[in-house]
């Protein structure tokens, strides 16, 4: 998908996968270490821009980090002002796409725990961690089991 920019190219696997084309998209981060810090600015940035895709519900980007001081930069720069999540088990009922940047499987498998305790129809889960092959195909069956997608989509910087 060449000239189009990544939050369009979400939105639109987004759909093609869930089988919609009447979803509205809210997006989720979580993990807010060296590496996804970076990227949910970007992304909020990018929600903020005129290039976010027209089915975006919200251009607010929803962050959970274990360690809350870490969102401080992305909650109190008016120009980002993403919404702080208390708990990771509010991502789901609040957002249709939820991006991960988290250290290792142990983390990651956290999270999809706490997922999985919400029907996820509907849903897509996009894990950018470094995960193992595995942890990948587990976590597709529970995120699966669920109804909802999940992508690993990870960035190798081992």
């Amino acid at each position: 998908m060449f000239g189009v920019s990544p939050l369009q190219q979400v939105s639109c696997v987004h759909k093609q996968l869930v089988g919609t084309g009447s979803m509205t998209e809210v997006m989720g981060f979580v993990g807010l270490g060296a590496m996804g810090l970076g990227m949910a600015c970007n992304l909020q940035k990018l929600l903020r821009s005129h290039a976010a895709p027209p089915s975006l519900k919200s251009r607010d980007l929803y962050v959970y980090n274990r360690t809350a001081a870490k969102a401080i930069p992305l909650t109190n720069d008016p120009n980002i002002a993403s919404k702080l999540l208390e708990d990771p088990s509010q991502l789901a009922p609040t957002c249709t796409i939820i991006c991960m940047m988290l250290a290792d499987d142990a983390a990651c498998g956290q999270i999809i725990q706490e997922l999985c305790k919400s029907e996820l129809a509907g849903k897509l889960v996009i894990n950018h961690s470094t995960s193992t092959v595995e942890f990948a195909r587990a976590a597709e069956r529970q995120v699966a089991g669920r109804g909802g997608i999940y992508l690993a989509a990870n960035v190798w910087g081992r």
